[in-house]
């Protein structure tokens, strides 16, 4: 048997269980009722009117539909849609909560030394600055997001999975700042950690992309965006550290400092969209 949905679509549109369904064939039926023979009264098996109608209007609040009556209040009417569409707070609110481990599972990485002079703190100070570094570049792309979904009316299904591939490339993060800071910056750590670095902006320009695409190239969003240069940027500028680190790893970290005090500076477009808004 094929059932009957008040939500068509499944990207715009919250689709309904079996007990919702039920609860809509009450309520049509109801309605229809209603519709023919007035609000009220319909005839009884004599054919004098009755309060039957207000009757059948309560079935949906007795007995086992009580518990399907939510799905009532969703629809409106016969053949009327009643449309709903997701918002992005569980989306801030999911990637706030991996961001922030993120961050803790780094500092967990710093030991603290067991001799109590400062030449024994000489032995920690490499974990110590790539951790320093991660959690700038961490906190810059909280920031970025925050603002980003400020600027987001809608979300849907390619939003969600754009921006769980952000959040993998992010969890990456703590794995290659600890392989980083315990060889000492050598060469393939560093490597890998611009990598990782990389693969983030690669993935939040995609999810900017997927969020301009859904929302039209007049969205505040596109309109504050612009050419996004300054993002493109920073991807050729991470590509280019991968490239020199096998040769000089100094440099690479050069780069992915020079790349994190970059965006530490206010991006003013974003801001002044979220501001009118």
């Amino acid at each position: 048997m094929q059932g009957i949905s008040c939500f068509p679509s499944y990207r715009s549109h919250i689709e309904l269980s079996a007990l919702d369904r039920i609860a809509t064939l009450v309520l049509l039926t109801v309605r229809a009722r209603r519709a023919k023979y007035g609000r009220d009264d319909e005839p009884d098996a004599a054919g004098r009117p009755s309060r039957s109608g207000e009757q059948s209007a309560d079935v949906a609040t007795s007995g086992n539909l009580y518990i399907i009556a939510p799905a009532i209040r969703r629809c409106e009417g016969a053949g009327k849609v009643f449309r709903t569409q997701m918002n992005n707070g569980r989306l801030e609110a999911f990637s706030d909560g991996v961001l922030a481990i993120i961050i803790t599972i780094m500092v967990f990485d710093i030991k603290a030394p067991e001799l109590t002079s400062w030449e024994a703190l000489k032995s920690v100070w490499p974990v110590f600055l790539s951790f320093v570094l991660s959690f700038i570049h961490v906190g810059i792309y909280w920031n970025n997001h925050h603002h980003m979904m400020k600027l987001s009316t809608r979300v849907n299904g390619s939003i969600l999975w754009a921006n769980m591939h952000l959040l993998f490339w992010l969890t990456l993060v703590p794995f290659t700042t600890s392989w980083l800071g315990r060889s000492n910056f050598a060469a393939i750590p560093t490597q890998l950690y611009g990598v990782s670095l990389g693969m983030c902006g690669v993935a939040y320009w995609i999810l900017q992309t997927v969020i301009i695409r859904s929302q039209g190239t007049n969205s505040l969003l596109a309109r504050a965006i612009g050419n996004d240069l300054k993002g493109r940027s920073s991807i050729v500028g991470y590509v280019l550290g991968v490239l020199v680190s096998p040769y000089d790893s100094r440099i690479s970290m050069v780069i992915y400092a020079a790349l994190a005090a970059m965006w530490l500076i206010p991006d003013p477009r974003i801001e002044r969209f979220v501001e009118e808004c």
